[in-house]
């Protein structure tokens, strides 16, 4: 797990301990503190490079020492391929994930587009290279700057130990930006 990723952990506990004990000291919340929670939640949930660990505790409420009941998130809610591009002063924030079983999801924050969220289906030949290089490489993150001032960061949560090399990283990055522009541009 990556250093900033236990860092959003880390913030998470504490924000989820700090709404719990003030909604157990007060007998409610203020609306404020469940927004922040849920922010720092959907931020959390959105680079996630292992699967999360949640603590539940048991319903039981005779016992006096609860035990925490660990739950694992669904490894297949985790994208393998993450894709990103943004540009403030260009209107663009878009963002491709691409899940274990194919599901793909593209959101297009710019005004021109005609659905902002699209889902679909890698092809059974997308979804083999996808998986193949999940399996082949470690993961990494390529950020690079266009001639338009935008930010693409490609990032692949690969299991393998192989570093890719610059070409190939290239390539999945393209071929991540032609699966989200196959998607939101119009026709």
């Amino acid at each position: 797990m990556g250093t900033r990723s236990l860092l959003k952990l880390l913030a998470l506990t504490l924000l989820v301990a700090g709404l719990v004990l003030s909604l157990s000291g007060c007998g409610g919340g203020s609306s404020q503190s469940i927004d922040t929670t849920e922010s720092a939640v959907e931020e959390s949930a959105s680079t996630p490079a292992e699967p999360v660990v949640e603590e539940q505790l048991p319903s039981d409420s005779d016992q006096e020492e609860a035990t925490p009941v660990p739950v694992v998130e669904d490894p297949v809610d985790q994208p393998l391929l993450s894709w990103a591009r943004d540009a403030g002063g260009l209107s663009y924030c878009d963002r491709l994930s691409i899940y274990p079983d194919g599901r793909v999801e593209a959101v297009a924050c710019r005004a021109a587009a005609a659905e902002p969220t699209v889902f679909a289906d890698l092809s059974e030949e997308q979804l083999s290279q996808v998986l193949a290089w999940v399996e082949k490489y470690a993961p990494f993150t390529r950020r690079e700057s266009e001639m338009s001032s935008a930010v693409r960061a490609t990032t692949l949560h690969g299991i393998g130990s192989e570093a890719p090399p610059f070409e190939i990283k290239e390539e999945i990055s393209t071929f991540a930006a032609d699966i989200f522009l196959g998607l939101t541009e119009p026709e």
